[in-house]
């Protein structure tokens, strides 16, 4: 089940999963409830606009410094996402 690809689409209440696992499609596949809920919530998430979004560049993939990645796309992004970057990991001892 590693291989399998799980894609989500939903329009209101309505979701749609398409699952590409390899295999012939008209063999029955087996998705778990709990995987299912999973990714409403994830999309239920990002409607929300709980996740932090950026495409992502060519370099970032094959970046040299994964550690600080995060950082630089978060001050490649701009604006307050910028001070979010700049912030330490404990901000109650700045």
């Amino acid at each position: 089940m590693s291989d399998t690809v799980f894609k989500l689409n939903r329009v209101g209440s309505i979701a749609l999963v398409t699952i590409d696992n390899g295999e012939d499609y008209r063999k029955p596949t087996t998705l778990g409830r709990s995987a299912f809920e999973s990714a409403i919530a994830v999309l239920d998430e990002l409607e929300r606009g709980d996740w932090i979004l950026e495409p992502a560049r060519g370099e970032d993939a094959f970046t040299e410094r994964p550690v600080e990645l995060w950082r630089g796309v978060l001050e490649r992004k701009g604006g307050s996402y910028a001070l979010v970057a700049r912030m330490p990991p404990d901000p109650s001892v700045n």
